[in-house]
């Protein structure tokens, strides 16, 4: 057997080896040259200019400037970043710091920390429509941070919108996990130094800031267009031009494309709203309240929010005088405020319910509503009802009037009211035109002090202000059922009342003593409350009337005519003066007849007590056909002179009355008008 002959495969061996050493040595050359490369590369154009070329490449309308890169606790810190945007001067951001640590995760995409020092973000409404159209054709992101850091930084957003808006706020925040691996992770940033404006014309008009907000979101939220939570603590809101503007575009408008941004959760508390001056003199209104708005979109938040009712309490509420703060012109128990921040824009409150105001009718008042647009730069013309500010539904109940004498001597008047009114104007008081009907409920009042006390009184009183037809600004006619002032009793009476700067003016009318008596007086707005008045009746029982009046003195029947006429202070009568007539008959009995003779003194003479005494007899009981009466009293003096005529003769005789002091002589001079 033969073998087969071998063959030579050295060479076929060597070609083999040397081709794997050739690859070999490409496949790791290669990286070194690149390696070295960009090594040379670093070295020529240093961190700052790759960072630069690393942003131009990216998007190349973005430019990047810096101070200087340097490596601080294995942090790359970036010193005075500012990026540019095309076409502007101001960069769209700046930062004194950027801290960025890498880890050893960095090629799995995952960075250590993101430290932002007094970052500030500066964008209009160009560069947010541009990187909102970059951000959807290219929205991946793949690195994640497992810690981001900021510290002072600032958001300005200019002219964003429709109308146009401007945004101000600061922001801090630590948040952890930041990356498309955690976008359910609930992140926190608090805000402070939040301030919108809204454009009106070439003006941006101040309308919301706040001191304190915190915003709580996940990036997962974010992408879908969702913010979980914004809190607004102790924030203001000025109703003007600038609510207006906002809540007065279109439900439909919105400030983005695509799908609007959703505010899941927007609080509002201890929220200061500001009217702005009223007008008419008025106090700028000031109300806090709290509001909470759920899924809500951002466009149209403001929208929501201004059709909102809110409803807020005052009590103790005062008009002070212009001239003088220690004088009321009008105190209300407790304010019912009903609004909506769309009304506030329109300058209209929904509703104003007063509950137990009280009218303080005196100088002050009159004074108030005289200079209430003192300030104004022209005369005040009628307000329509639609000018300004306005009260859309008034309400009044369990309102009272006071007399109020140089602003702190004060009377109640026997009346309450309640009325109702809508549309009313508050932008000029001088210029206001009002007609209120004000309702008096049926009730008794009781004056004590005065003695004096009204039975079911009832009725209207009519407020209009300007006057109309030479009528005073405040004009009532109330029904009395009935009415007693000290002994004096009437019934079914009316009292028409009107007042003015002066004073207050009256008239009443009503059935006393089976006759009609009618009547007038004057209160004048004076420290010691001066007033006078005047009463006429006719056809006066005398009977009733000496019965209720003097029946321990004497008794007259039959019928009269009498006048009387009044002066007094407060509660005090000075000067009554009067006179009465009686054509009819009828008769006098002086039931104090006794007690005047026995008073005659024992030391006069006989022949003079008993002439005295026959004298005083003729008029102990007397039948007239006519008798006619004239007197005054003054405090506790006075003068009655009377003179009769009957069928057995004439009786006449006068009785004055001297009071306690023996030595006084009264004199009805002195007290003559």
């Amino acid at each position: 057997i033969k073998s087969a002959p071998r063959m030579d495969t050295s060479g076929e061996n060597s070609q083999k080896r040397g081709r794997a050493r050739r690859r070999f040595r490409v496949r790791w050359m290669m990286p070194l040259v690149l390696f070295f490369a960009l090594g040379i590369f670093l070295f020529w154009v240093g961190p700052r200019g790759v960072l630069r070329w690393a942003v131009r490449t990216w998007d190349p309308a973005l430019s990047l400037t810096m101070e200087e890169v340097t490596l601080r606790s294995g942090n790359l810190v970036l010193h005075q970043v500012e990026l540019h945007f095309a076409g502007r001067t101001e960069p769209i951001f700046r930062g004194k710091e950027i801290a960025l640590g890498i880890g050893s995760r960095w090629r799995h995409g995952q960075l250590r920390n993101l430290d932002l020092e007094s970052p500030a973000l500066s964008l209009d409404k160009a560069v947010l429509d541009y990187f909102r159209e970059r951000s959807s054709a290219n929205s991946s992101w793949k690195w994640e941070f497992d810690q981001v850091k900021i510290r002072n930084g600032h958001v300005w957003l200019e002219g964003f919108g429709q109308p146009a808006r401007d945004i101000s706020v600061n922001v801090d925040g630590q948040l952890e996990r930041v990356g498309p691996a955690a976008l359910p992770e609930v992140h926190r940033l608090d805000l402070s130094g939040i301030y919108l404006a809204v454009h009106q014309g070439e003006s941006a008009i101040p309308l919301f800031g706040a001191g304190l907000a915190e915003a709580s979101f996940t990036l997962g939220g974010l992408i879908d267009r969702h913010l979980a939570a914004l809190r607004v603590d102790q924030g203001w809101l000025l109703a003007g031009a600038g609510l207006q503007a906002l809540s007065g575009s279109s439900p439909g408008e919105s400030s983005e494309a695509g799908p609007a941004f959703v505010i899941d959760s927007l609080d509002l508390v201890d929220l200061e709203v500001h009217t702005g001056k009223v007008a008419a003199g008025l106090p700028e209104i000031s109300l806090h309240l709290n509001s909470a708005l759920r899924h809500v979109a951002l466009g149209q938040a403001a929208n929501e929010l201004a059709q909102r009712v809110h409803q807020i309490e005052f009590s103790d509420v005062e008009i002070l005088s212009p001239r003088d703060p220690l004088q009321r012109a009008v105190a209300v128990r407790t304010v019912f405020l009903k609004f909506s921040f769309a009304g506030l824009a329109r300058q209209e409150i929904d509703e104003l319910i007063l509950l137990s105001p009280t009218i303080y009718v005196g100088q002050t008042l009159f004074e108030y509503m005289a200079t209430a647009d003192d300030d104004s730069p022209t005369p005040p013309q009628v307000v329509g009802a639609t000018a300004g500010w306005r009260i859309n539904q008034l309400r009044v109940n369990f309102g009272k009037l006071i007399i109020a004498l140089a602003g702190r001597s004060q009377v109640g008047l026997p009346l309450a009211f309640q009325t109702t009114a809508q549309n009313v104007s508050l932008s000029s008081l001088a210029g206001l035109s009002l007609d209120l009907i004000l309702t008096v409920p049926s009730e008794d009042y009781d004056f004590p002090a005065y003695e004096l006390f009204f039975r079911n009184v009832r009725g209207d009183l009519r407020l209009n202000f300007p006057p109309k037809d030479d009528e005073k600004n405040l004009v009532n006619v109330v029904q009395v059922e009935g009415g007693r002032w000290r002994n004096f009793r009437a019934k079914d009476l009316w009292i028409s009342v009107t007042f003015d700067l002066e004073g207050i003016n009256g008239q009443f009318g009503g059935s006393a003593y089976s006759g009609y008596v009618s009547g007038g007086f004057s209160f004048f707005l004076q420290p010691e409350a001066p007033w006078t008045g005047w009463i006429s009746g006719v056809e006066i029982d005398m009977d009733s009337l000496t019965q209720a009046v003097a029946p321990q003195n004497f008794v007259m029947s039959g019928t009269a005519d009498m006048k009387l006429e009044l002066n007094g202070r407060g509660p005090l009568v000075d000067r009554l003066l009067g006179s009465a007539e009686s054509s009819k008959g009828g008769r006098v009995i002086v039931t104090k007849l006794n007690d005047i003779i026995d008073a005659i003194p024992s030391r006069w003479m006989s022949i003079r007590q008993e002439l005295t005494r026959v004298s005083l007899e003729t008029v102990r009981d007397f039948s007239y056909t006519n008798a006619d009466a004239d007197f005054w009293f003054v405090g506790d003096q006075g003068l009655l002179e009377m003179k009769m005529k009957g069928l057995s003769g004439s009786r006449n005789f006068k009785v004055v009355l001297h009071g306690e002091e023996p030595d006084r002589r009264w004199s009805q001079e002195e007290y003559l008008p």
